[in-house]
């Protein structure tokens, strides 16, 4: 049983309720088992934490069956809709289309679907589209043997347990280690298999899956949930105690949007991102700590390089000076960091200026008298 919440935009003035989503099974007529889905209205008062109440008027309940030969075995929500995962790991979308003050209900197919059943799911949406357009829409489960799929993709094939933020995929191992996957990357089309044939693919063929930071974590311990917002991942102990926990990602993210907040000069962001070291600070700046550092830091993938630690921070700087620039007022500073970057990303930084030359000429011009260009220009 699910309920969903429609958003802001669904609502549009009107006054929605909230829909109950109900999965079940029922002998038909010839005695044979059955799933189905029943959709209803409710009416709840979250304030005086009343319980749930079927209004006796209004829109009449709907139901929806299981094809024969096909099994329902479990419904999750996801954004402004829910979901109902078959025995198989196919995905269909409980659609509530809200057309001035009435709903219509639907079961819809949908072009992606999990390599098996998993009993923990979770889909996750692109920034750039809505949370009801599963055309960009991923799934994410975990199967009782610890496989973690992407749709059809094995990203992990030893997770206890996992959550998706609006920033990162964080997972838990059976080593005892949080992972964390930075979730832009999840969403590149060109290696995202939305066939509903074929198998999955083994993570050595996604480089997309090689998580950005690997940490320690108490053993047995299981992900609850992550709050970016105040940077810190909720984790359940094999005790039974919930603890919270500060990831680097998470903090590193939140430092560069403040440092952008309170710095705002192009000068200074030019002098900071020319000015970073690809230095482990831990040895080189205070190699005290080395005394406290954990045994498992030596075994980091290969992409926790050196030149990882600058193309991460140069990459935050490019989202965050996006975000907040107005007028291209940043252009400088963003096109800093493209080449700042290890390689130097020449290709996007020509990239950014070509259409807003005729936009936005004198701030094109300026930048295109700088080093940044001349630089871009003869290796292009």
């Amino acid at each position: 049983m699910i309920i969903i919440e429609p958003t802001d935009d669904q609502r549009n003035g009107h006054v929605y309720s909230p829909v109950l989503v109900v999965l079940f099974s029922e002998l038909d007529s010839t005695n044979k088992l059955r799933d189905g889905v029943h959709i209803q209205r409710i009416r709840t008062d979250a304030a005086e934490q009343a319980p749930l109440e079927i209004p006796s008027e209004g829109q009449k309940p709907s139901r929806f069956y299981a094809s024969e030969g096909e099994e329902w075995w479990k419904i999750f929500p996801g954004g402004a809709c829910g979901y109902v995962q078959t025995s198989q790991g196919l995905i269909k979308k409980v659609s509530c289309k809200q057309e001035g003050p009435s709903i219509d209900f639907a079961i819809e197919n949908i072009s992606f679907r999990l390599a098996e059943f998993c009993p923990i799911v979770q889909c996750i949406h692109s920034h750039s589209i809505s949370s009801d357009d599963s055309r960009q829409s991923r799934a994410l489960g975990l199967t009782a043997s610890g496989k973690l799929f992407l749709n059809q993709e094995l990203v992990a094939n030893d997770c206890s347990s996992f959550t998706a933020d609006s920033d990162h995929l964080l997972y838990t191992t059976f080593s005892h280690q949080l992972k964390f996957i930075e979730l832009s990357g999840l969403f590149q089309s060109e290696n995202v298999s939305s066939d509903l044939g074929g198998s999955a693919v083994e993570p050595s063929q996604a480089a997309r899956f090689t998580p950005s930071m690997v940490r320690a974590v108490e053993r047995g311990s299981m992900i609850i949930t992550s709050v970016p917002s105040s940077m810190k991942v909720i984790l359940q102990m094999p005790r039974g105690n919930l603890e919270a926990i500060h990831p680097r990602p998470m903090f590193l993210e939140e430092g560069v949007a403040g440092l952008v907040t309170q710095v705002d000069n192009n000068d200074h962001f030019g002098l900071f991102l020319s000015s970073l070291k690809p230095l482990d600070v831990t040895a080189e700046l205070y190699p005290i700590v080395q005394n406290w550092k954990s045994s498992h830091v030596k075994e980091l993938p290969s992409s926790m390089s050196d030149d990882q630690k600058i193309n991460t921070v140069c990459d935050l700087m490019v989202q965050q000076l996006m975000q907040k620039q107005v007028q291209w007022g940043y252009i400088n500073s963003i096109l800093t960091a493209m080449v700042c970057r290890k390689p130097p990303d020449y290709k996007s930084a020509l990239g950014l200026l070509t259409p807003l030359r005729s936009e936005f000429p004198d701030k094109v011009e300026d930048a295109s008298s700088t080093y940044l260009l001349e630089r871009c220009e003869r290796v292009v």
